[in-house]
């Protein structure tokens, strides 16, 4: 096996797991040789069962402006959603993974775009604990602490920019 082989492999090992619920998954691989044959070991740390706990959207619009859309709007496009095995739950739960969360901004994109807004940026921040948002420092303290992870928060920033729009099209003569 090459190492581009044996980097998918474990690749596929992640995206596994992350199906499963473990986000923060550490795969690595080594190589062991023995005098006949060479063998490819993996190590896993599954890390913590983290489930989305909540899911939200922040929205920068242009001053003066309109939010282009909904939250509602925008969740009918993202997959990523709170997890929710009840009994009573209309939808099969869905465990965040990192290629989903990246579908999902991928699809923001394309409805922004799609709506005129050519310079639209997303992002997605996760946090294991409510009280982290966007500080590194509060997160290194929780840790430190021995603070237990209560679970996924998922932010979608969104920078919508200026919506273009078409004010004439002309058709050009050919000669």
């Amino acid at each position: 096996y090459d190492d581009v082989e044996a980097e998918s492999s474990a690749e596929a090992i992640r995206d596994h797991y992350q199906s499963r619920g473990y986000f923060e998954v550490d795969v690595t691989w080594q190589r062991a040789r023995f005098p006949y044959l060479e063998r490819i070991i993996y190590s896993i740390d599954e890390g913590p069962l983290l489930r989305v706990r909540e899911r939200t959207f922040e929205v920068r619009a242009e001053p003066g402006a309109r939010r282009a859309f909904t939250d509602d709007e925008l969740a009918a496009v993202v997959q990523t959603r709170r997890y929710d095995a009840g009994f009573l739950s209309r939808t099969r739960p869905i465990n965040a993974s990192s290629k989903l969360l990246q579908a999902d901004l991928e699809q923001l994109l394309q409805l922004y775009r799609g709506a005129g807004f050519l310079q639209a940026q997303v992002e997605v921040r996760v946090a294991r604990h409510p009280r982290v948002r966007d500080s590194a420092a509060v997160l290194a303290g929780l840790v430190a602490a021995g603070s237990k992870a209560t679970g996924l928060y998922v932010r979608f920033v969104i920078v919508e920019g200026r919506r273009t729009e078409v004010e004439h099209v002309a058709a050009a003569q050919l000669d």
